[in-house]
Parts: C-alpha cells; sequence; structure tokens
C-alpha cells in the first residue's frame, strides 16, 4: 500500500522521506552498478545511461512528450490504468527513450 501511494505521488509536492527514498533507489542502484562491475562490463552494463547522460536534455523533452501527449492524449490512459500497468508503460518509455538517446548520438557522430 505505501509502494502505490508513494507510485502515485503521494508526498511529492513538497517531497517527503519516503517519496525522496523511492526516487533515489534507481540512482543507488547504478552508483551500486558502476562500482561492482569491472571496466569491460560496467562500460557494456552501463552504456544505455551514458547515452541518456549524454542526450539528457533531449531525453527530458522526449519522455514528457511520450507521458503527455501518447499515453494522456493519444491513448487516454489518465487515471484509467492500475499500478502494475503503469510499471510496464514505464519500462517502456525508459527503452524508448534509450533508443531516442542512441539515435542522437549516431546522428550526431556523423
Amino acid at each position: 500500500q505505501s509502494l502505490v501511494s508513494i507510485a502515485s505521488n503521494g508526498g511529492k509536492h513538497p517531497p517527503e522521506l519516503n517519496f525522496s527514498i523511492f526516487s533515489s533507489a534507481g540512482a543507488f542502484l547504478i552508483l551500486g552498478l558502476s562500482l561492482l562491475f569491472q571496466d569491460r562490463v560496467r562500460v557494456k552494463v552501463l552504456m544505455p545511461f551514458v547515452w541518456i547522460g549524454q542526450h539528457s536534455l533531449q531525453a527530458f523533452v522526449f519522455h514528457i512528450f511520450i507521458i503527455f501527449v501518447g499515453y494522456r492524449y493519444l491513448l487516454d490512459l489518465r487515471h484509467k490504468i492500475d499500478y502494475n500497468e503503469a510499471l510496464g508503460l514505464t519500462a517502456l518509455l525508459i527503452f524508448l527513450t534509450i533508443i531516442w538517446c542512441y539515435a542522437l548520438g549516431l546522428k550526431t557522430k556523423k
């Protein structure tokens, strides 16, 4: 029940401790992975995050566009999905953002 409340933005404005910890978990996971693996493995495992970091503004604009235009208006999903469906759409959004940033990286290298 607590995780569903946090995922529903409970305690987001202003941020409460549980929301801050929940939101920081991903960053700590990435930090842990970067400290755990050797250099070669680290480069391969964390490269998608590097792509997003190199194009952070474009990634931010892309994910806002997908959430508001794609999910909310085109698919009309606002307040109509449960927590598990939201997790699936979030995973899809992360995957699409990685692909978008990778494509931007290929375009800027030329």
